[in-house]
């Protein structure tokens, strides 16, 4: 199986990397005041800090991997569950960690104290500001337009409504800022969410002519009958159908395959009508070669940013059409977990992705490129298996903007619209981990500032641009919310 990774380079740790250097500045806003969790005091606290947080995020309220303070512990809650799960990890999202006895007896300790015994999240992180933001370009109102269940992501249609995914397997709608009370029906999604093992729909896009043919598109994540050799165990597809007064109709599956990754998924439609699909690969816990990984194998969806047809179709002049045993529609490869793709006014595929214990990235998506993962990375392991970070290589594509430590950057949005002249062309970025939304200044495809303008309310899933030229946000609590002018 050939295999795309040549040479190694040396590395220096940058802020923003593609090009000639520019000076960067940097806004961060003070962070929301929080409880003070009694646990922490618990000597499992260091061992969750050093060894878990990475993945499940500090305090265990979710960032790459899932939050241990929601009632979905699909695996167990018992002691002896979470020991067993210590112990033997389930690959090949989680590793198996070498920890002796007494230290598996104190994690379990904390992790019951913390999170199992009360099941409560601190929601004090999650209050809306009533007071204006002042930020360096625009002041503005936080305001919420509705309050769903695990919402994903959200579109919104040229009569001025937005669609909105809710991860148990709902499409709903929010009409003149009110959230309708009957969801859409009719969506083949037989089985809803239970914990990370049922159905879920997750992304949403529109097709570029929308209005003449009314096509619109999900990804919907589903259990497999059994996993494949590399432990993919999730059946993603990409289907389009249309909605006819309350009712999703003309359902067509354009693509599917087997993955590891069940939250990325994203999509874009370029100007001239592709439709452009991130499938992730975060291989935490992958024994393999690095170099034989299945983001690097380019047979395999995982780990792609993938360029079809609107019909699913692979295009003919895809970089590697011609490649015997390639999948027809890779664009690039060698990607981790993609949360965010989006393109910028002047037709830029943009993408972010999750890095590995620090690394996250911000990517111009390039033909036939390679982007490394999990050769080469900014980020280390989550398990305790010694491996140097190798950062730059030669032939492999390097971010524009580099995150360490990692906020999980999630969706991505370019403001177009007049209602904050000073943001116009200016980047949006979500994050899971920091619970913020990022302005990036950009020039020449370079970052030149990057200003933090929301901080604390709750983790970001989606962001995107309304027609009213206000920017709105989708968060994993339930929260759609707009930015709009004080």
């Amino acid at each position: 199986m050939k295999r795309w990774i040549v040479g190694l380079a040396g590395a220096v740790l940058l802020t923003s990397i593609a090009g000639a250097q520019a000076q960067v500045r940097t806004i961060v806003r003070a962070p929301v005041s929080q409880h003070t969790n009694p646990a922490s005091a618990l000597p499992g606290a260091k061992i969750f800090n050093e060894q878990c947080a990475g993945c499940h995020g500090a305090g265990g309220m979710g960032a790459e991997g899932p939050a241990l303070s929601d009632e979905y512990w699909i695996h167990g809650r018992t002691d002896a569950d979470i020991a067993k799960a210590i112990r033997g990890g389930f690959p090949p999202k989680m590793a198996a960690f070498d920890l002796a006895e007494p230290q598996v007896k104190d994690l379990v300790a904390y992790i019951r104290a913390a999170f199992v015994a009360t099941l409560v999240v601190d929601r004090s992180v999650q209050q809306v500001p009533a007071s204006v933001m002042h930020t360096e370009a625009a002041d503005f109102r936080v305001e919420t337009v509705a309050k769903l269940a695990a919402p994903y992501a959200f579109v919104f249609l040229p009569d001025g409504r937005a669609l909105i995914t809710e991860a148990a397997g709902v499409l709903r709608i929010v009409d003149k800022g009110k959230l309708l009370p009957q969801a859409i029906e009719g969506i083949p999604i037989d089985k809803p969410l239970n914990g990370a093992t049922g159905r879920r729909i997750l992304n949403i896009a529109l097709h570029p002519d929308y209005a003449r043919n009314g096509w619109v598109y999900l990804t919907i994540a589903e259990p497999a009958a059994a996993a494949n050799a590399t432990g993919a165990s999730t059946r993603m597809r990409v289907v389009r159908g249309k909605i006819q007064g309350n009712r999703w109709s003309s359902h067509q599956v354009l693509f599917e395959t087997l993955t590891g990754e069940s939250s990325t998924a994203r999509m874009a439609f370029s100007r001239d009508g592709y439709l452009f699909l991130t499938m992730g690969f975060s291989g935490n816990i992958y024994f393999g070669a690095p170099e034989d990984a299945p983001s690097l194998d380019l047979a395999d969806a995982n780990g792609k940013v993938l360029r079809m047809h609107d019909d699913g179709r692979a295009p003919t002049d895809n970089p590697f059409v011609n490649v015997p045993g390639a999948l027809k529609q890779v664009w690039s490869y060698g990607h981790r977990q993609s949360l965010g793709l989006a393109f910028d006014a002047n037709g830029v595929l943009w993408e972010s992705e999750n890095g590995a214990r620090g690394g996250d990235e911000m990517n111009i998506i390039r033909k036939g490129a390679n982007y490394g993962w999990p050769v080469v990375t900014w980020g280390h392991r989550y398990d305790s298996i010694p491996r140097v970070a190798v950062p730059e290589m030669e032939g492999v594509e390097q971010p524009v903007v580099s995150w360490a430590p990692s906020p999980a950057v999630s969706a991505v949005a370019f403001y177009a619209g007049d209602t904050f002249p000073r943001w116009k062309g200016n980047m949006f970025v979500g994050s899971l981990k920091n619970r913020a939304l990022y302005r990036i200044v950009l020039k020449d495809n370079r970052q030149v500032l990057q200003e933090e303008v929301l901080r604390g309310i709750d983790r970001i899933r989606d962001v995107g641009v309304g027609p009213d030229g206000c920017i709105y946000l989708l968060t994993d609590g339930g929260l759609f919310l707009r930015l709009a002018p004080a």
